[in-house]
């Protein structure tokens, strides 16, 4: 048995320490594994993740499961704990984790810091996959619409919480945040431009918490599963609650919205529209003037919120200033000719 840390990081903030002798004995006492997989199959701990402590636990050179962990210290605890036992029971009640879209989770009451879930087969949505950008994002879209038409009283009972990008300058930044050197120069950036300010203020005034969304659905967070019939399965669902569907189909299309400083402006609108096509391709509600405006704020926020996550000191020097704040200021400022682009882009197909 071995635990490997392959971000080559020390454990993250707010992740608990794991015996991993009581976490083996407690799986093989409830059933997960057998006395085979640990003395034959060859079992290998590592961890993964930049900001949560996620441990994946391999046995016989294969991901057999995640065991995510909450230390004490940890700002939000209980509230994520929460977040990420809603989408848990989400799953069970699923009849089949949504198609797919949750992992199987695995509950054990050995320790309540610790959640279980089955390892989701296949790689990262862009990086680990063969699958053309279209598939990726109409999957994509396939997953969020089976999240966001789901009905889970776990989820009504979580509170409400926007994003903290859309709470800038008027809530308290998160403790993580706070006390980042980097993201808080680049947070004093985004404040110094009015139309950042206004645009994050417009989506914070629009923003409708009608559904399940997961709140946290970039790339990072999805396995596309390759084969016959591939598909998307979510991860780390502690931001997870009754929220604006527009900001999780904005969180998919952050990888694609990345290029856009490798592009001149006039190219933006046909560009995002025909992301957005294959996005709405398999997504069950219609898209509508409403949803694809409140769409284009969330993507231009997800451009900011990203633009403090590069500089943070956590990140290696040369992404701190990788993507500057001209470029959601320029989203913002472009909205309504983005928005009409998808509209009719989608329009043509729907």
């Amino acid at each position: 048995m071995t635990l490997a840390n392959e971000t080559g990081r020390q454990s993250p903030t707010g992740a608990a320490a794991v015996d991993l002798a009581v976490l083996i004995e407690s799986l093989v006492r409830n059933g997960v594994l057998s006395a085979s997989d640990v003395v034959e199959g060859g079992i290998c701990f590592s961890q993964v993740g930049r900001s949560n402590g996620v441990l994946r636990l391999e046995v016989g050179n294969r991901p057999f499961l995640f065991v995510k962990t909450f230390a004490e210290s940890h700002p939000q605890r209980a509230e994520a704990l929460a977040r990420e036992r809603a989408a848990q029971q989400l799953a069970l009640g699923a009849g089949g984790t949504l198609g797919g879209a949750i992992p199987a989770p695995i509950f054990l009451s050995d320790d309540p810091s610790w959640l279980i879930w089955r390892a989701a087969e296949g790689g990262s949505a862009w990086f680990d996959t063969q699958l053309p950008s279209e598939e990726i994002l109409r999957l994509m879209g396939a997953a969020l619409g089976r999240l966001h038409s789901s009905n889970c009283q776990a989820f009504a009972a979580l509170p409400s919480t926007l994003p903290w990008i859309l709470r800038l300058g008027i809530s308290p930044l998160p403790d993580n945040l706070a006390r980042d050197a980097g993201a808080t120069r680049m947070i004093a950036r985004l404040l110094e431009r009015p139309v950042i300010v206004a645009g994050l203020g417009e989506m914070a005034s629009l923003w409708q918490a009608t559904h399940p969304i997961h709140g946290d659905a970039k790339s990072d967070n999805m396995i596309v599963s390759d084969g016959a019939e591939p598909k998307i399965t979510l991860i780390d669902w502690e931001l997870a609650g009754l929220g604006d569907p527009a900001w999780d189909l904005a969180g998919a299309l952050l990888k694609a919205a990345l290029e856009l400083p490798q592009m001149a402006p006039r190219e933006w609108p046909g560009y995002l529209a025909n992301n957005a096509v294959a996005l709405w391709t398999d997504y069950p509600e219609p898209l509508t003037l409403a949803l694809a405006q409140r769409f284009t704020l969330c993507l231009a926020a997800w451009l900011a919120q990203t633009s403090v996550q590069f500089s943070s000191d956590s990140m290696p020097e040369a992404a701190s200033d990788s993507l500057p704040p001209a470029f959601a200021e320029t989203l913002f400022e472009m909205r309504d000719e983005i928005v009409q682009a998808i509209m009719v882009s989608v329009g043509k197909t729907a």
